[in-house]
C-alpha cells in the first residue's frame, strides 16, 4: 500500500504537458504515455479501476493459460498456469518483435519447466492460447471495431489524420 500510496503522491506532483512543444515526436508521445499515468495514479478511483482490470485481464489470462493445458490433456493447477502466464507475459514485454511472436512462448517453457511441467507442453500451450486468442479477436474484436467505427463517426482515415494533426508542428495543437 506504501507503494501505491507514493504512485498516488507522484501522480498528484508531476507537471503535466511538459514535453509538448519538443519536436521530437518519439519524446511527445512518450511524454504523453507518462502524462496518462499521471492521470491515472493521481486518482485513487481511477487507479483502483486500472489494478481491477488489470487483475481481471490476468485472470483471464490464467484461465485460457488452463483451458489450453486441458486441450491438450494435460493437468496444469491453477498454480501452475498462473506460473506460466506470468512469465510468458514478462518475457513477450521483453521483447521488440511484435506481440512477443516467440519470447511468450519461451516465458511459458521456462514457467512449465519450473512447475514439474515439461517445457514442450507449455509451449505448446502458449501456441494454443494464441492461436485461441487470434480466433477470439477476428470473430468479435473485427466486428467490435466496424461497429465503433459506424456509430462514432469515425473511420480509420479520420483517425490517422486525426493523430498526423495532434503531431504536426505548423498547427501548434497538443
Amino acid at each position: 500500500s506504501a507503494f501505491i500510496g507514493s504512485l498516488v503522491v507522484w501522480g498528484r506532483v508531476r507537471s503535466h504537458g511538459r514535453f509538448e512543444g519538443h519536436e521530437s515526436r518519439a519524446l511527445r508521445f512518450l511524454g504523453r504515455a507518462v502524462d496518462g499515468l499521471g492521470m491515472i495514479y493521481s486518482s485513487w478511483r481511477l487507479l483502483a479501476i486500472e489494478v481491477f482490470i488489470n487483475f481481471t485481464l490476468l485472470v483471464l489470462a490464467v484461465l485460457r493459460t488452463m483451458w489450453s493445458f486441458d486441450a491438450l490433456s494435460v493437468n496444469a493447477g491453477f498454480a501452475s498456469s498462473v506460473v506460466v502466464t506470468a512469465l510468458g507475459i514478462v518475457a513477450a514485454r521483453l521483447s521488440i518483435i511484435p506481440g512477443g511472436l516467440g519470447f511468450k512462448e519461451a516465458g511459458a517453457a521456462l514457467g512449465s519447466s519450473l512447475t514439474g511441467l515439461s517445457p514442450s507442453i507449455g509451449f505448446a500451450a502458449s501456441v494454443v492460447e494464441r492461436a485461441v486468442m487470434l480466433v477470439w479477436l477476428l470473430l468479435l474484436g473485427v466486428p467490435a471495431t466496424l461497429y465503433l467505427q459506424r456509430i462514432s463517426g469515425v473511420g480509420l482515415a479520420d483517425a490517422q489524420s486525426l493523430s498526423t494533426r495532434q503531431d504536426s508542428p505548423e498547427t501548434g495543437e497538443a
